[in-house]
């Protein structure tokens, strides 16, 4: 039975995938979750009140707990660093709008906290952008290494696959307006295929 479904779906699979999932039709629709994306990021940071977004989040996302950890070891000093009481005060700090029984607290190594030392001396609406700058740079190093990988594509498929990787749901939202590390995750594991792919395995 099973099959006789799969194969009476089938033709309509494929005319769908016709009708809908040409170059053009992906690229539009990429290119307005890209542009909706960044007008919503514009309208958040112009109006962005008490850390608050007018779309009921907190600006930054994510992004707050490795400010704190930041500013934890720019001021207080590493053995602080896992405080979860000092963290949760300094996110607030920085997103007073935030429900007071809300908290981001720092699970990462303490690596992660001294990269972020830097972006922690910036005011936090500053430092998130200057983020918004390097987590586009580190997923465009990533893909840019992708490509190189792929070696299938034609030049119309690259750009296509470009604009989808780009208006990705978990890239734009989650991690690049979210504040969240998974870019890097990418980016090195990006890093890692070609290394393997060059028979470079150190």
């Amino acid at each position: 039975m099973k099959r006789i479904v799969i194969a009476a779906l089938l033709p309509v699979e494929q005319w769908l995938t016709r009708r809908y999932l040409d170059h053009t039709t992906l690229r539009v629709a990429a290119c307005s979750v890209i542009v909706i994306s960044l007008l919503l990021l514009l309208v958040s940071f112009l109006t962005v009140e008490a850390g608050q977004t007018p779309f009921g989040s907190e600006l930054g996302g994510d992004f707050a707990t490795f400010h704190a950890a930041g500013t934890i070891l720019n001021r207080y000093g590493s053995n602080q660093l896992y405080d979860t009481a000092l963290q949760h005060r300094l996110v607030h700090e920085v997103l007073p709008g935030m429900p007071a029984d809300q908290s981001l607290p720092y699970a990462y190594p303490p690596f992660v906290a001294f990269a972020f030392r830097p972006l922690a001396l910036l005011p936090f609406a500053w430092s998130f952008a200057l983020w918004l700058v390097l987590a586009a740079v580190v997923y465009a190093i990533g893909l840019r290494v992708i490509g190189w990988l792929v070696t299938s594509f034609s030049r119309k498929d690259r750009t296509t696959a470009l604009l989808l990787a780009v208006s990705y749901q978990p890239f734009i939202i989650d991690c690049w307006l979210g504040g969240q590390l998974s870019i890097f995750g990418f980016a090195f594991l990006a890093l890692a295929l070609l290394a393997e792919f060059r028979q470079r395995p150190f």
